[in-house]
């Protein structure tokens, strides 16, 4: 026996009608997977600050290695190393970098001025000899194509970097050598700039004492009148012997150091 419902004029089975009455299921493809797009955002989000972190990383090491050279070339002058003295990857780069960045800027932004003036020259010098009707020498000179400040500006801060962290060491072999005759250096800057030092070295006169006075001491410092004072690390204060060209090496806990607010030692030292 067979049941029907009446839908129009057509008769449909029971089977028919469960098949029109429940409604379609939807494939998996029609749903948008938010967690996988969510996901593949995160990870190239996080994919990318590896990549930065990883440059940032790398630049910092060559900035420390470039920067390094030129303390070892002032301390190299006074018979010690610049880890001896306290300057380690950190502090390298905290106290020189500012000053560093500061007079790449300076330089490239000076020949990037020099560069647009002598743009801006060329042109006018065109502009007069087409007026004055001069083929020949217009075939020489060229019109220089547009724009180019951002050309220059670009070539600029490579020169600037490039020079900068060339003349470093010879500046640093200078500065040494002021210390090694009995000058006062102290942060190594440019005058006529903010006073960012491009260097943080030292080398400051200074009167040295035992702490204990009445004990035995291996070395006597009551005759150590020429002494510049370059620094500490580990608990071993360093010093340089002007008079005598060596350095000491003396335990931080035992001394007692004074510094002398003067350009140079004294006289009798030189």
């Amino acid at each position: 026996m067979h049941m029907g419902i009446e839908n129009g004029n057509d008769p449909v089975s029971g089977d028919s009608w469960k098949a029109h009455t429940e409604p379609p299921a939807h494939r998996p493809a029609d749903i948008p997977d938010v967690t996988e797009s969510e996901g593949s955002k995160a990870g190239r989000v996080a994919l990318a600050l590896k990549d930065y972190a990883g440059l940032t990383g790398v630049l910092g090491v060559v900035l420390y290695a470039l920067l390094r050279i030129a303390y070892a070339f002032f301390y190299i002058r006074l018979r010690t190393t610049p880890e001896e003295v306290g300057y380690g990857y950190s502090r390298v780069i905290s106290e020189s970098i500012a000053g560093a960045v500061e007079l790449v800027l300076l330089i490239a932004i000076l020949i990037t001025a020099l560069g647009v003036l002598y743009y801006l020259g060329r042109i006018t010098l065109l502009r007069f000899l087409r007026r004055s009707h001069q083929p020949r020498v217009l075939e020489i000179l060229r019109e220089p194509p547009l724009p180019i400040v951002r050309r220059v500006a670009a070539r600029s801060v490579a020169i600037g970097a490039a020079a900068v962290f060339l003349a470093l060491p010879a500046l640093a072999w200078w500065q040494g050598g002021l210390a090694q005759r009995g000058q006062t250096v102290r942060n190594v800057y440019f005058i006529g700039i903010p006073y960012l030092p491009i260097l943080a070295v030292q080398a400051v006169p200074a009167e040295v004492t035992w702490k204990d006075k009445e004990s035995d001491k291996p070395l006597s410092l009551s005759d150590r009148k020429c002494l510049m004072y370059l620094g500490q690390s580990n608990g071993t204060t360093v010093f340089y012997d002007v008079r005598t060209h060596d350095s000491l090496r003396l335990p931080s806990g035992d001394i007692t150091v004074t510094l002398r607010f003067a350009f140079f030692v004294p006289e009798s030292c030189r």
